[in-house]
């Protein structure tokens, strides 16, 4: 199986319609905002990331702590997120 790092790029490359290359996205990988993605692809990536780990992001959370702009940060999410489900 996939890693969750390398889910959340495919989502991203995929949600760009391939401006965002897997070595844009892993040069830049604690900086996302520095690929300057924009509202709308935004929002279709947490969309899919949430169809795709079947998790529900906590928007405010996500975005005024910084975690979206991080793929390591994503990822802990993420694993957080998958382990509340179990419960």
């Amino acid at each position: 199986m996939k890693s969750i790092k390398t889910r959340i790029t495919e989502a991203l490359i995929k949600v760009s319609e391939g401006v965002f290359s897997k070595e844009m996205i892993e040069q830049v990988e604690d900086r996302l905002e520095e690929l300057g993605i924009n509202s709308l692809t935004m929002l279709k990536w947490l969309v899919l990331m949430e169809e795709e780990f079947g998790i529900e992001f906590d928007m405010e959370d996500v975005l005024s702590t910084g975690i979206i702009w991080s793929l390591e940060k994503l990822e802990l999410y993420i694993e957080q997120s998958e382990k509340e489900e179990v419960f």
